[in-house]
């Protein structure tokens, strides 16, 4: 795994330095990458004034990137004679109007806190819901990615450790997955359905581990396989029938991301009827079996008044 990451931090040093002469050349896009690199320090050595004069590019282009920038070296006075409140605010305000999302956030606290504007919640709200609304849109409809629900072995005696996983490890798992474990085929699963750990995503080998273990009936697999085939990817076809068959085996398990998928097909009607009630019993009673997506969507039902209180959280 080190010899790993070496080389993907070789790789990432090689292809900055590709952006960094397509940006000096005038490539918008690779202006905004390298100027945020030099703002960071992180891939490309710290440089404050390229920088400010990579984001100036960007701002005689009307890039909203360049507002953004150069409302943040005004604000906090780095490469600048002297910070300038007032000069902030105007390029965040620009670049907010062009879309960018981090001067929507920033003038978003600024509207919120008062910090040399008058507070205004309402303006506040109309900047963080633009932004809101962008990351929504990325969302799938079952949520980010999943949380680990099965522990390494290493972490039940350490639960600080939250590193990649050495070959040594990769390769004990790899060899139980492969004689049939269904625990250590469901953890490789999701390592590589998510790509953590120094894994590479690989839906494909997910999906592979996943179903190992699904046709030994691991409620924890049929789970996942029916999240992977109601969001569909390019290695795995969306099917709503093959979803909603891995949601139920996982669901009269009692298992908490079954009935929570099954809740979200009835309550998006994606493959069966749109049916509230039966949404708000499988949103129940993933909540029950300690799932806090089923918390989290029973949260939106009521927000969104699909259902009364009582409804949705009476027994």
């Amino acid at each position: 795994m080190l010899l790993y990451d070496l080389q993907n931090r070789l790789l990432g040093c090689r292809i900055y330095q590709h952006l960094e002469f397509a940006a000096w050349e005038g490539h918008t896009e690779a202006q905004e990458v390298v100027a945020m690199a030099y703002l960071t320090g992180k891939t490309l050595p710290l440089n404050i004034s390229g920088a400010k004069d990579l984001y100036q590019m960007l701002q005689a282009k009307g890039h909203a990137a360049g507002q953004m920038g150069l409302g943040f070296l005004y604000s906090t006075g780095l490469g600048m004679e002297a910070p300038s409140q007032p000069m902030a605010l105007l390029h965040y305000t620009f670049a907010a109007l062009g879309g960018n999302s981090f001067a929507q956030m920033a003038l978003g606290y600024r509207y919120f806190t008062g910090v040399n504007v008058e507070n205004n919640c309402e303006q506040a709200l109309y900047f963080y819901r633009k932004v809101a609304s962008k990351v929504a849109d990325h969302i799938p409809l079952t949520g980010g990615k999943a949380l680990q629900k099965i522990r390494l072995y290493e972490e039940w005696e350490n639960p600080a450790v939250n590193t990649n996983m050495d070959d040594d490890l990769m390769q004990y798992y790899t060899y139980v997955a492969e004689k049939g474990d269904n625990q250590a085929q469901v953890i490789l699963g999701q390592l590589y359905l998510q790509g953590s750990r120094g894994l590479p995503q690989d839906r494909a080998l997910a999906h592979q581990y996943f179903s190992k273990a699904a046709a030994a009936d691991s409620p924890s697999a049929h789970a996942h396989l029916g999240r992977m085939y109601l969001e569909g990817s390019p290695e795995v076809r969306q099917s709503n029938a093959t979803a909603f068959t891995h949601f139920t085996a996982a669901a009269e398990a009692k298992n908490g991301m079954g009935h929570s998928g099954l809740g979200l097909m009835y309550l998006y009607g994606r493959g069966v009827a749109v049916d509230y009630a039966l949404a708000v019993k499988h949103f129940k009673a993933a909540v029950e079996a300690n799932s806090v997506d089923g918390q989290v969507q029973l949260g939106i039902m009521l927000f969104r008044t699909y259902i009364t209180f009582e409804w949705g959280m009476g027994d």
